[in-house]
């Protein structure tokens, strides 16, 4: 069976120092671990609060922009160019 590396409750971030973060669980658990070892969770109290954003129609250009490519003359090496 698989599962995710996450666990299923969520915790709160106590700490941030660098890199670590110490976060403690509903239970009163507390861990500290890498910011690579936890996953950002959007709480339910700030999604009802956060108003919907619009949408902006400021977009300069809706082509897709053409790949360049280089411009540069590529000739063969000598020793081939002997050869032909």
């Amino acid at each position: 069976m698989l599962s995710t590396p996450y666990s299923a409750s969520p915790m709160r971030v106590t700490q941030r120092k660098g890199n670590s973060i110490s976060a403690e669980g509903e239970d009163g658990s507390s861990i500290t671990r890498n910011s690579s070892f936890f996953k950002r969770i959007d709480s339910e109290s700030s999604e009802s609060k956060a108003a919907p954003t619009e949408q902006s129609d400021n977009t300069v250009n809706d082509e897709p922009t053409e790949l360049r490519r280089s411009k540069r003359n590529v000739k063969p090496p000598d020793r081939l160019i002997s050869e032909m």
